[in-house]
């Protein structure tokens, strides 16, 4: 499912007030986050942009800020998105969802631009990389995003360029997405090749382009993630839909991916005969149940070639886009209520702060498994007690 997608429309920025301003907080887990952004140009060429050049991507890092006492002494509200990518997700949202114009100005993060007390290493903030949805933006899953920074995590989240809706550099480029016309309009056959075999191991060549130069300590602030004599990095990554599927490739793919969580994507292509070696955790949303689409199926034809710890599991009262920001966006900003009924179908009824709270806990739990060694939490074997809309479909847990 394509987050967002519809009619470009650019919109001059209205103007809001700060009685109006909502900030969504970070602080589920002890520490404050920064939030950087960053620009990795490739030796790649890349395929999917429309004129012959090298791929460049976007990535964010939200971090973890360790002081002494927990609290940020230089703490900034800024903006949810840049602004021609803020303009244009609000005309989306106005268009397909009947959000009034201009609400989504009025989300508001909280950055820390306090020095740190201590450097980001794998010992202290373990790296966990974030694909996206097909044609999402690195910004629709910020909340729990940097929920699961602020318990201890490095999280980077890369904009697949060209495969994004836009992508917007820091020098004012856009990037807007290019997808193959079979994409969107040619026979599922296509559709899948297109998305399976093309964009996931694309995304992935994305993925070990980062990893790679966190290796060399070419990152601004990561460079305490560089390996030292021959060590290579070490990280967890998770996804939503295709970018579920790409986390479950690169899982397979490459050996620094040592734990990998994926979000109600229907695995296709190669994915699908690929044998993994390391813990996987997938979400699939109750709306993929019931619609009877291909998501759990997939899962289970997978399910055989995943070699290590695994564990499947239903949410009740979510639909696909409940794994973005669309949910406690919603709720922060009080439209749930003036949205059309089918509505219902893509963000679930699932309260936005409960999901945060879920995705939050259950990623710290997973990842703090794999990456840090500790134990993951009983609701992962037994959730009904602390998450009763959750349903185990399989495990090995």
């Amino acid at each position: 499912m394509h987050l967002f997608l519809g009619i470009l429309a650019f919109s001059i920025s209205p103007l809001v007030l700060a009685s109006n301003l909502t900030t969504i907080p970070d602080d589920l887990g002890p520490y404050p986050i920064s939030i950087t952004t960053h620009v990795l140009q490739t030796s790649r060429n890349d395929t999917l942009a429309p004129t012959p050049q090298f791929r460049r991507l976007l990535f964010n890092t939200y971090a973890p800020v360790f002081t002494p006492d927990f609290t940020c002494p230089s703490q900034t509200n800024i903006p949810y998105m840049p602004p021609a990518t803020l303009s244009f997700f609000d005309t989306q949202l106005s268009t397909t969802y009947g959000v009034p114009s201009g609400t989504i100005y009025r989300l508001r993060l909280q950055n820390c631009t306090s020095p740190s007390s201590s450097p980001l290493t794998a010992a202290h903030a373990p790296l966990i990389i974030f694909s996206p949805g097909a044609g999402a933006s690195l910004y629709d899953y910020q909340t729990y995003l940097s929920a699961i920074a602020s318990s201890g995590f490095t999280v980077i989240v890369i904009d697949h360029t060209y495969d994004a809706a836009i992508v917007e550099f820091p020098d004012g480029t856009l990037a807007f997405n290019n997808y193959p016309p079979e994409e969107s309009n040619g026979t599922i056959a296509q559709q899948d090749y297109i998305n399976g075999d093309v964009l996931a191991p694309l995304r992935v060549a994305d993925v070990q382009s980062v990893l790679n130069a966190v290796e060399q300590g070419s990152i601004a602030g990561l460079e305490g993630f560089a390996g030292v004599n021959g060590t290579k990095v070490k990280a967890g990554i998770m996804g939503h839909s295709l970018g579920g599927t790409t986390a479950i490739l690169a899982a397979a793919t490459d050996e620094r991916i040592v734990g990998a969580m994926g979000m109600d994507g229907t695995l296709i292509g190669e994915v699908l005969n690929k044998t993994v070696k390391v813990p996987v955790f997938i979400f699939e949303s109750e709306g993929s149940v019931t619609s009877g689409n291909r998501v759990g199926p997939s899962f289970n034809a997978s399910w055989h070639n995943w070699e290590s710890r695994k564990e499947w599991v239903v949410i009740n009262g979510t639909a696909h886009d409940s794994f973005t920001d669309l949910v406690v966006a919603a709720d922060l900003l009080d439209v749930r209520g003036a949205l059309p009924p089918a509505s219902a179908q893509v963000i679930g009824t699932i309260g936005g702060v409960r999901m945060t709270n879920l995705l939050w806990r259950w990623g710290v739990g997973f990842f703090g498994n794999v990456l840090k060694g500790q134990e993951e939490g009983s609701f992962f074997k037994d959730p009904s007690i602390e998450f009763p809309e959750v349903n185990i479909v399989r495990s090995n847990l």
